[in-house]
């Protein structure tokens, strides 16, 4: 049942797993909106299958240091993501993630990472810890963030780039390919909203379909995520505050 939970909580951030050949660095070049100016609240209802719950993000902005974090109550435990990164290059500074079990906190775990020259991971279990360093291509985007941080981007027709994501829990940085679709038209518990579509892709080599997920933004400067998918996963805008 726990590793059933852990499963269903990770997809709600926009996590991969990998398999098979991580691939090169790629040194694509993008441009940057500056969407990051005000703190906020998004409550989204996420769905799977019959399943209904309710998932809140929040965003802290300080001068050009943007924060997310969201957690996330299940059955035996707490689900934890955060991640610290600068607006105007959308290079991170920290990102940390967990989970907390109350019933059996000897299953408890969390992964810190430090970004500077190096990316230092951390990795922690009540009774062990692991540390792993990784060199850092120019450009990069915090998976823990991806949601927000994939907003961020102009986007035009035929923009298609392959953008460096250090996976925290895998311990690896490899590359998705992000690719604008157009203008959607979406209906969520918020309203109907015009909005931008993105889809980001799996850029490596895995056995079967390469794992993808599709984003939905505001067609505006403020960018709010408005749905997320991932493997018939959603998450749809409930409120803004």
């Amino acid at each position: 049942m726990k590793k059933r939970l852990l499963l269903i909580i990770l997809i709600i951030i926009p996590v991969v797993m990998l398999s098979g050949c991580v691939p090169k660095i790629s040194e694509d070049t993008y441009e940057i909106m500056n969407i990051f100016y005000e703190n906020r609240t998004l409550t989204y209802e996420r769905t799977e299958n019959d399943s209904i719950t309710d998932v809140v993000y929040n965003i802290n902005v300080d001068d050009n240091i943007v924060s997310t974090s969201v957690e996330i109550n299940f059955e035996s435990g707490q689900f934890r993501s955060e991640s610290v990164f600068n607006a105007e290059t959308l290079i991170p500074i920290s990102a940390h993630k967990g989970n907390s079990y109350a019933l059996d906190p000897s299953q408890n775990w969390d992964i810190f990472a430090q970004y500077g020259d190096l990316l230092n991971m951390t990795a922690k279990t009540p009774d062990k810890t692991e540390m792993k360093t990784l060199d850092l291509p120019k450009r990069y985007i915090d998976n823990e963030a991806l949601l927000f941080s994939m907003g961020a981007l102009k986007y035009e027709e035929g923009f298609e780039k392959n953008i460096n994501v250090p996976i925290i829990d895998a311990g690896e940085i490899v590359t998705f390919k992000v690719t604008y679709q157009g203008r959607e038209t979406i209906d969520v518990p918020f309203g109907t909203i015009e909005c931008i579509k993105v889809e980001v892709k799996y850029n490596g080599l895995v056995l079967g379909a390469k794992p993808k997920m599709h984003m939905w933004y505001t067609d505006d400067s403020d960018r709010i995520p408005v749905m997320y998918e991932n493997r018939g996963i959603y998450l749809k805008l409930k409120s803004v505050l």
